[in-house]
């Protein structure tokens, strides 16, 4: 005789990653660390924290990057 096996739905553990992009407003697929490639670069620069939102000084900061990354092209 055959063993009667259960059918019991297994558990669902694993949780999925985000698809998309964190960062706000931005609805592009996510590369890394939940980031498209260009916000990844805003995180590395501290632009953008890794919930995707901005600092209170975005502004000091997103000029001071603009200006090393006009000088290095």
């Amino acid at each position: 005789m055959a063993k009667k096996e259960s059918q019991s739905p297994k558990p669902d553990n694993v949780s999925q990653l985000p698809t998309r992009c964190v960062a706000e407003g931005c609805s592009k697929k996510s590369s890394r660390l939940s980031f498209c490639p260009e916000h990844f670069q805003w995180f590395k620069e501290g632009l953008i924290n890794k919930e995707g939102s901005r600092p209170s000084d975005f502004d000091k900061k997103y000029q001071a990057f603009q200006s090393r990354h006009k000088s290095a092209a």
